[in-house]
């Protein structure tokens, strides 16, 4: 078994069901998989594509794989809740009301077809977040997608630190590994953008492992991550990836030092990197933060001014899932281009969220969010050694999601399907807790 000092599988019971030995197969390749996006998208539109909207129907190794799961943990999942009424599931009524909305929004969409695109996407993200938060019940399968997680951190770093020594993009079959224009690194997360999204959601919960019991070997994976990880953001060069990441690691810090659990380690591993970058990467950190890049700015205020445009218009109900790069025509004339001549869906996801599927759809959006976090800000209360510092970890790597989510787009696949799993596993560490039979003291 992969991960640190796993614990046997056990039986399930209606209490704490335990997963086989293929369930965790087949979630260990859906964790491997989703940073290497070994995917198809059907009857694919570059076109739309070009504007910034999901193209086509997406059909993963990740899709088949919750196929199978949810073929075996559907009927056997409703024989426990007739055998044991306590057997509840465990859901998220926020996420559950964004997608209901996104659902309706079939209604306005003026092409129903494109807006199937994100539904699709979302179904299979949110079926990711339901298994995870019902299926994950003991430190052994706490432990086991943590270390798969780190263990594509550390894969996935690898592969972008050799891309600028390599000097061009690499593809092998269906993985595709970017180096763009101007030497900025994506990986085979995308774009760099995308991959600086994927390390702001991941470097603190490598982080956070300085602040738990595991054992050595498990801290050095996780220190290892967190290094390639963190040099990895630097060759992305996406600032907004590296506010949202200083913000992610703020906050664990603070949280962590509230909770008395911060360790000498963690400071020290901080540094260590710091010094790291500073001196590997120093020249191109300060070029990119001192560059002016007036006119990227610049560029962006049309599409922000054809966002609000869309909204004035269809505040309520939106234009539809996925459908706001089909109206973009619209609402250019109301936006100052002046020759700029660069029509796409606006990089704020939140925006994209209220012109879509209207303000009912952005406060459910928000509300799944931050509904998560304060899940996890509760379990990190408790005096759990293992438990409490991931979800640190965890509830940073969103916070700062949060922060870049203002500055860019969250449409690709292996991001919303990473978010969604994050949050199931917030949602596992929170119950696992409240079903505990013995309760841990709350510190202060």
């Amino acid at each position: 078994m992969i991960g640190d000092k796993l614990e046997p599988l056990k039986r399930p019971t209606p209490d704490a069901p335990g997963q086989t030995w293929w369930e965790r197969l087949l979630l260990g390749v859906i964790l491997i998989e989703l940073p290497l996006q070994l995917d198809v998208n059907l009857n694919y539109s570059y076109e739309l594509a070009s504007r910034g909207a999901l193209g086509g129907f997406n059909v993963s190794l990740t899709t088949i794989c919750l196929l199978l799961l949810y073929a075996w943990w559907v009927p056997t999942s409703a024989v426990r809740r007739r055998a044991d009424r306590r057997h509840g599931l465990r859901t998220n009524v926020a996420l559950l009301a964004y997608l209901a909305i996104a659902v309706c929004s079939l209604l306005v969409a003026r092409s129903p077809a494109f807006a199937l695109y994100e539904l699709n996407q979302l179904g299979q993200a949110f079926l990711l977040f339901h298994y995870v938060a019902n299926r994950i019940r003991s430190r052994s399968d706490v432990r086991f997608v943590c270390t798969l997680l780190l263990i594509g951190l550390v894969v996935q770093g690898a592969i972008m630190v050799s891309l600028p020594v390599i000097g061009h993009s690499v593809k092998i079959g269906m993985i595709h590994a970017r180096l763009d224009e101007g030497a900025r690194v994506g990986g085979t997360v995308g774009g760099p953008n995308g991959a600086g999204s994927y390390l702001t959601l991941l470097l603190p919960l490598a982080l956070s492992y300085t602040l738990t019991n595991v054992s050595h070997r498990m801290k050095t994976l996780a220190g290892a991550g967190f290094v390639l990880g963190a040099a990895s953001l630097v060759l992305t060069r996406s600032r907004g990836s590296w506010i949202g990441c200083a913000v992610a690691i703020a906050v664990l810090l603070l949280v962590a030092w509230r909770r008395r659990r911060l360790p000498v380690m963690m400071p020290a591993l901080l540094g260590a990197t710091a010094i790291l970058l500073a001196v590997a990467l120093g020249p191109m950190i300060i070029d990119r933060v001192t560059a002016s890049d007036a006119g990227a700015a610049y560029s962006r205020i049309p599409l922000m001014e054809m966002a609000f445009a869309a909204i004035v218009a269809h505040p309520v109900r939106g234009v539809g899932a996925n459908n706001f790069a089909l109206v973009l025509g619209d609402y250019a004339c109301q936006a100052r281009f002046r020759g700029l001549g660069f029509v796409y869906v606006v990089h704020n996801q939140y925006l994209v969220a209220w012109a879509e599927t209207g303000i009912l759809g952005l406060l459910a959006f928000v509300g799944f969010l931050v509904s998560t976090i304060a899940l996890g800000w509760h379990v990190s209360k408790r005096n759990d050694p293992l438990i409490a510092p991931l979800a640190m970890g965890l509830i940073a790597g969103i916070s700062g999601e949060m922060v870049h989510m203002l500055a860019e787009l969250y449409r690709q696949r292996s991001l919303v399907q990473l978010l969604f799993l994050l949050a199931g596993l917030v949602t596992a560490l929170y119950y696992m807790h409240r079903h505990e039979k013995r309760r841990l003291p709350v510190t202060s």
